[in-house]
């Protein structure tokens, strides 16, 4: 084991003494009701014994109940019982399970695996059989090996995503857990998009970001809510080449000197900042329609009320930008009338470009010059507060920021 003192260690040693932390934490803390088969669970496990003294899993149940509350406390009576279990029943797989986690207490890792190999052939199902196999592997660098029972444990026991993913998670920053994990994810495991959801909260961004652009590599996409989260974290944290690069594993054909999705057809539920992100609230209703050729984006502002509507969040290098697009149902006086804004997320205002009323065709235009101290930008449109009775409706069925000189 690593020595205290001053030693720095690596991402995955700190992941083994978690492991070994949270198996201290099962052996020692959980209830005997979380932990152990539903006849334990529900009964006495003593009183069962002394009913049918001869019902091998039964005493091989009442040996683990005896170790997890305290596996120094009763360490002859844990040994004879779970030697009693085996011999009444060589199925009891929690009886040698028990045996190997004593072994290894006592500081016997052969006589441990031996029990513990014994134990895995009889059941993948036992938990501490898994968690030894995954202790053991990680404290040899055996990566593949760890995520191999890592699988099976998730696979097969219900509470094991409590227990493995912080574990897991945390060591998505070594690109050596990535690379192995990835050839666990492709095979779509029935945990993977609940822990790959999990990581986008609480793993490293960059950490989780790779291991999302290397699954979409091997044709496996992240969960969109999962994507969101991760390149939200990424751009707070301003690791906006790390946040791109996501958005355009998931989006090929995306260009950062563009706005996206000119004609609304992309779904808006779960979308990135880098997307079009609807606002509604309790009296801004927006949505967008899509259709077999494009879509819209729908408001209804009431009468008294203003406010962003739309936003997508742009990273434009410094140059000079054109917006253009076209608007249906608008039917306001001028000064009513939506207005775009580019704006810096300091807050500094980059210009404003007004649409136009159906009744003059639709179309609006308008200039906005990105500065060099702005390198991220806010497009929204955003509605006036209108004394119109009725408010304001409509819908934008094009907008697309583009360089000045480009071509829609």
């Amino acid at each position: 084991m690593p020595r205290h003192g001053s030693t720095r260690r690596t991402p995955t040693e700190w992941a083994i003494r978690t492991g070994l932390a949270l198996l201290t934490l099962v052996v020692a803390s959980i209830s005997v009701a979380h932990s152990l088969a539903p006849a334990v669970v529900d009964g006495d496990p003593a009183l069962a014994h002394a009913l049918d003294p001869g019902n091998g899993r039964i005493t091989a149940q009442l040996a683990r109940s005896y170790y997890l509350e305290n596996p120094d406390g009763r360490d002859g009576e844990i040994a004879r019982l779970s030697s009693l279990a085996l011999r009444h029943d060589p199925t009891a797989v929690q009886a040698a399970a028990t045996l190997g986690y004593q072994a290894q207490l006592h500081g016997d890792t052969v006589l441990a695996r031996h029990w513990l190999d014994y134990a895995q052939r009889l059941s993948r199902r036992d938990s501490l059989t898994q968690l030894w196999f995954i202790e053991n592997a990680i404290a040899h660098r055996a990566i593949p090996e760890a995520l191999h029972h890592y699988d099976i444990a998730l696979r097969t026991t219900k509470t094991a995503p409590n227990l493995l993913f912080p574990i897991l998670a945390s060591a998505v920053s070594e690109p050596a857990v990535r690379a192995s994990l990835v050839n666990v994810l492709v095979h779509r495991p029935p945990w993977s998009d609940l822990f790959l959801r999990f990581a986008a909260d609480n793993a490293d961004p960059r950490g989780i970001a790779d291991l999302y652009r290397r699954l979409i590599a091997h044709g496996v996409a992240p969960p969109r809510e999962a994507a969101r989260i991760a390149i939200q974290r990424l751009v707070d944290e301003t690791a906006l080449d790390d946040a791109w690069a996501l958005y355009t594993a998931i989006h090929p054909n995306a260009d950062r000197r563009r706005s996206r999705d000119p004609v609304f057809t992309a779904d808006s539920s779960a979308a990135s900042l880098f997307d079009w992100v609807l606002v509604n609230d309790d009296s801004i209703t927006t949505s967008i329609q899509r259709g077999p050729r494009g879509g819209a984006f729908n408001f209804a502002v009431p009468s008294g009320i203003g406010g962003v509507m739309l936003r997508q969040t742009q990273w434009l290098p410094t140059g000079q930008y054109r917006l253009e697009g076209h608007s249906n149902g608008l039917d306001q006086p001028t000064r009513a009338l939506p207005y775009w804004t580019l704006s810096c997320t300091d807050g500094r205002p980059l210009g404003q470009v007004a649409t136009t009323a159906t009744a003059q065709g639709g179309r609006f235009a308008g200039t906005f010059v990105v500065p060099a101290d702005c390198p991220v930008q806010i497009l929204a449109l955003t509605a006036h507060s209108s004394d119109d009775i009725a408010g304001v409706t409509g819908q934008i069925d094009r907008a697309e920021l583009m360089p000045a000189g480009a071509r829609p």
